[in-house]
């Protein structure tokens, strides 16, 4: 913020909000907890330690609901991948293919799709084809009976599914 600093935003603040602060410096970080705050990060901030912050403040926010963990196992092998790193899952034969944001060749597995649905449904994710499955996260819009993902791929919604897939979306924007 350019004007202000954000412990002046918060000096002003008639009310204080839940915060998490993002410094440089750890010297700062005794007066961040001054503030109402959750969580301190130090920069430059790992993918993993944001999202154990994001899941402190949403503890506070929403503390009935299911805390679900933050990685899943993928196989025998305790191989364990972050479901928010998936955008979409392909039915490949007798394996999946994961699509991930920061891969460029998708991932493997001998898995059916069935087990990965099962799998990754409480993590936002959709069945939208018999081959297909999208993380709600990066699905743009609905068009022409395709999910538009945030990164430009165009994935296909089966005839069968397009009904469930639209009531998804629109409940979500609710």
């Amino acid at each position: 913020m350019p004007e202000i600093s954000g412990i002046e935003m918060l000096n002003i603040a008639q009310k204080q909000p839940r915060n998490d602060f993002t410094k440089a410096h750890s010297q700062d970080a005794r007066e961040g907890y001054e503030y109402n705050t959750v969580d301190y990060l130090l920069k430059p901030i790992r993918y993993e330690r944001f999202l154990k912050a994001v899941e402190k403040v949403q503890a506070i926010v929403h503390p009935n609901a299911v805390q679900l963990p933050d990685s899943i196992r993928l196989d025998s092998e305790n191989k364990r991948i972050y479901p928010a790193e998936i955008y979409y899952v392909e039915s490949w034969g007798n394996y999946i293919r994961l699509f991930l944001r920061q891969e460029t060749k998708p991932l493997v597995l001998h898995k059916t799709m069935i087990a990965m649905e099962h799998l990754l449904l409480p993590y936002g994710f959709i069945r939208c084809h018999k081959k297909y499955m999208v993380n709600s996260l990066f699905v743009g819009s609905l068009m022409d009976r395709s999910c538009m993902m945030t990164d430009g791929r165009r994935i296909q919604v089966g005839i069968s599914y397009y009904q469930k897939v639209k009531e998804y979306f629109q409940k979500k924007e609710d």
